[in-house]
């Protein structure tokens, strides 16, 4: 079901204002066409926001994965890295990858390589045996490695970083021979490991889960102390030296099960806390404007997240377009503060009335109560309105989401708020990276280099945007996306546009949340 704006929004505002000036001969021009989204996006718009010339940018929902597509390469797209083990343990269940024992080709900014939080839920040293298992594992977007290596999916694992995380690493290439097991002193369990360098003979230990941060394997033990279970290969190399391995032959070769996953933060990583910055928007003044989204909407579904965002940005437009009319001289004098407040007020209970019409309300903390949800939104409205014109467009294109998705197994804390992901000032390691256009093209040149070698042929692909979570830069997202897409359907011929599939959990949906109200 779809919810038209643009009436709704052109004629609350030319009512608001009509009634402000006391004209009724008032006509103002349309908003931008949006609408507030209870459905998929059509699949025609996916090309138009990311390259039309590309065959291979036509949509499919990953439920269509059929059996005319085997001996196809599968590509799934999706938001948040955890969301990748649905994919990546459902293949294995199809048939299309190996259930055990693959080599994981990690193309990413970031290593991804923490440790589980809750182990006690999740298999260890086994597969899973449900997809209720397969949920557990999915707790956070740097644990999914880990939690594959322990459901036993893969025994090889690659990561090959950008020229960008250079000052990160001590080594173009570093190997190591890995074992893990359980260490159960202390009386608790405790994951464990033993670690022996492929380059330094000396650079070996074992060392276990740290008691506080159960993330991090930094105690030292001794190795009889481990119960050794598991083994397998871990790799870090940079892309240049990913490059000449790869062209060598004997690295990875077509005898490998590869499962290929890529990051589109590989290109960079930046926050939209800079542009909410630069815009002279403080951190104060996001929590505050997030307390009160908070109060407003308490969405459960990927789809009432997207209709909390498009309401919001419809309050934004509405607001934005009374201060411009108010800005022309005509209206001047009649725009004081109390009328201004008094005209948004007074379109409350419309626009409500609109929400409630297309059976919406399930966004809305107070479901269906029309005085507790007059007196939200008008709060919310009227904390908006102290805020400028370029500061309400940022606040816009930025939008509303939960912090992560809720198909995660660790729901979002915060609820609904400003989009702005989780990497805050003082509270994140992050490596932030802003690259420019030429920056891009180059990386494309240097992912087509990667795959292009000839020397492996992955058996299934997953794409990461890590919008959500604020790395990918968001400027870029679509331009990032279509190179990836281009770059692998031109270097495996069994990769085209029948068999990429993308995740009905995407924020914004398949086009993505950036232009996503254009």
């Amino acid at each position: 079901m779809r919810f038209r704006i643009r009436h709704a929004v052109t004629v609350l505002t030319v009512c608001a204002l009509v009634w402000l000036v006391h004209l009724s001969s008032v006509f103002f021009h349309k908003l931008p066409e949006q609408v507030l989204s209870f459905s998929n996006e059509r699949e025609d718009d996916i090309q138009q926001s990311m390259g039309a010339d590309l065959e291979l940018l036509k949509v499919r929902h990953h439920e269509e994965l059929k059996s005319d597509n085997i001996g196809s390469i599968p590509v799934f797209v999706v938001e948040e890295h955890h969301e990748v083990l649905r994919y990546w343990f459902g293949s294995a269940e199809k048939g299309l990858i190996p259930k055990e024992g693959n080599t994981l080709f990690h193309i990413d900014g970031h290593s991804d390589a923490a440790t589980p939080l809750f182990l006690d839920i999740i298999p260890l040293f086994r597969r899973p045996k449900s997809r209720e298992e397969v949920f557990n594992m999915m707790q956070r977007n740097d644990v999914f490695i880990a939690a594959a290596g322990l459901g036993k999916l893969i025994n090889r694992y690659i990561w090959v970083w950008p020229s960008w995380d250079e000052q990160n690493h001590a080594s173009a290439h570093e190997a190591f021979d890995m074992e893990a097991g359980i260490f159960a002193g202390n009386g608790s369990t405790r994951l464990c490991g033993c670690v022996k360098s492929h380059f330094n003979s000396s650079d070996s230990f074992c060392v276990r889960q740290d008691p506080v941060k159960d993330d991090y394997m930094s105690v030292p033990i001794n190795r009889t102390d481990c119960g050794l279970i598991f083994s397998g290969l871990v790799e870090g190399v940079s892309e240049t030296k990913a490059i000449e391995l790869l062209n060598e032959g004997n690295w990875l070769t077509a005898k490998d099960n590869v499962i290929l996953d890529i990051d589109e933060d590989y290109y960079g990583c930046e926050t939209v806390l800079q542009t909410l910055e630069d815009a002279n928007i403080t951190l104060d003044m996001v929590n505050k404007l997030s307390s009160r989204i908070q109060y407003l909407f308490c969405p459960v579904t990927v789809i009432q997240e997207t209709a909390a965002d498009d309401f919001f940005h419809t309050i934004i437009e509405i607001i934005l377009e009374m201060k411009s009319h108010c800005g022309n001289s005509h209206f001047q004098k009649q725009c004081t503060g109390l009328n201004l407040h008094n005209a948004l007020v007074g379109m409350i209970p419309d626009l409500l009335d609109s929400v409630y019409k297309e059976h919406a309300t399930g966004m809305l903390c107070q479901g269906k109560h029309d005085l507790m949800n007059g007196l939200m939104v008008q709060t919310l409205v009227q904390h908006l309105t102290t805020f400028t014109t370029p500061q309400l467009k940022v606040l816009s294109e930025i939008g509303v989401c939960l912090e992560t998705a809720v198909t995660s197994f660790i729901e979002s804390s915060d609820g609904l708020r400003l989009c702005h992901g989780s990497n805050l000032p003082n509270e994140t390691i992050v490596l932030y990276h802003s690259p420019t256009p030429k920056e891009i093209q180059e990386r494309t040149k240097t992912l087509h280099s990667l795959l292009h070698s000839g020397s492996f042929t992955p058996h299934m692909v997953t794409i990461c945007r890590s919008v959500r979570d604020d790395y990918t830069p968001r400027s870029y997202f679509h331009k990032i996306e279509g190179d990836i897409l281009k770059v692998l359907h031109e270097s495996f011929s069994d990769i085209h546009w029948a068999t990429v599939y993308y995740d009905k959990h995407l924020l914004g949906g398949k086009r993505g949340w950036p232009r996503r109200h254009h």
